[in-house]
């Protein structure tokens, strides 16, 4: 019977005598590195919890957004754009600006979409990335929480 190892950052089982991992190409962590790792993904499941145990009982909170018509003419998309964006369009006024017989006929759009992130959320994310390298972030972080990237002080290190 061969034997294996697991790798902690993607879960893959290798064989005995790979010193890297066949599917993320990490090298073989010793107990320390692999302890780190195993820390890191604890934190990152509990950030996932908590967010979504927010989800689950808040109470919803909105965005508002104003754009006359010059301004919505600028967005790319117009209306689909903020529609794919997660904007509802919720009211649409008219409205004239001029004087003397020449006035002007202008549109005043309202949207509103969820505002679902709890106060904690950023600088706890913040700090999750900050702890942990970026070629482990592909990795423990699901696609949606790396978008933006925070340079992490254990790049450095091994």
């Amino acid at each position: 019977m061969a034997m294996s190892w697991v790798c902690p950052i993607c879960g893959y089982s290798n064989t005995f005598l790979d010193k890297t991992c066949s599917k993320c190409n990490q090298n073989k962590l010793n107990d320390t590195e692999t302890q780190r790792v195993n820390a890191w993904k604890d934190e990152v499941k509990r950030f996932l919890e908590d967010y979504e145990r927010f989800q689950a009982s808040s109470v919803p909170k909105w965005n508002y957004l104003q754009l006359n018509s010059e301004e919505l003419e600028k967005i790319p998309g117009g209306l689909e754009g903020l529609g794919l964006a997660g904007w509802e369009l919720v009211n649409l006024a008219t409205y004239e600006t001029g004087s003397s017989g020449r006035y002007t006929v202008h549109s005043l759009y309202v949207f509103k979409r969820p505002y679902l992130k709890p106060d904690w959320y950023d600088a706890r994310l913040e700090d999750i990335k900050y702890k942990i390298p970026k070629n482990y972030q592909r990795y423990l972080l699901p696609k949606a929480l790396r978008k933006k990237e925070t340079p992490s002080p254990t790049d450095a290190e091994g």
